[in-house]
Formats: C-alpha cells, structure tokens, sequence
C-alpha cells in the first residue's frame, strides 16, 4: 500500500494524546501498561518536553484502539507529525 503521508522529523506544536487519553478515561499509567511503555514517556510526551518517536506513536494508537474498540489512526492522533509527499494530494487515503 502507498502511503500519502511520511512522518516529519520535527514537530511543531505539542501532542494531543493527554485529550486523547482522558477523554479514553486513562490514566498515564493505565495507557502506559497498555502500551507498554513508561509512563514517563506519556508524561513528557504529553508536556511537550520531548518529541514522540514512531515506535511510540504506533504503541500508543494500538493500545487505544483496543480500549476504545475503535481504530485510532496515528494521524489521528498526531495530525502535525505527517505532511503530503511531493507530488501527492493531501488527502487520507493510504495514510496509516
């Protein structure tokens, strides 16, 4: 599948995952055990002290798919981490 989307290297403004995960009705470390990872990455994740990476990313829109029952797109959740590819139009389609 071809993809629309890359994920940026650098990102602008902070996350969105502390709306994500309360409006989930988690904890930091409720979503940390799901996703297995500390719940000190959430914590600067979330305060913008440091910048997601792509593994975490995906740990974290798996382990609330599963609790929401829902998918949640890694887009979804951080929007401001992907841009289109040259050439390509900016839609969703084939995005993650």
């Amino acid at each position: 599948m071809q993809r629309d989307y890359v994920i940026m290297a650098t990102f602008n403004s902070r996350m969105k995952l502390k709306d994500w995960r309360e409006s989930a009705g988690l904890t930091q470390r409720e979503l940390a055990r799901l996703a297995v990872v500390a719940r000190s990455a959430i914590s600067h994740v979330e305060t913008g002290r440091v910048k997601p990476t792509a593994a975490f990313a995906g740990r974290i829109c798996r382990a609330l798919s599963r609790h929401l029952g829902r998918p949640v797109a890694t887009w979804e959740l951080f929007p401001e981490c992907f841009k289109p590819l040259p050439g390509r139009p900016a839609s969703l389609a084939g995005s993650f």
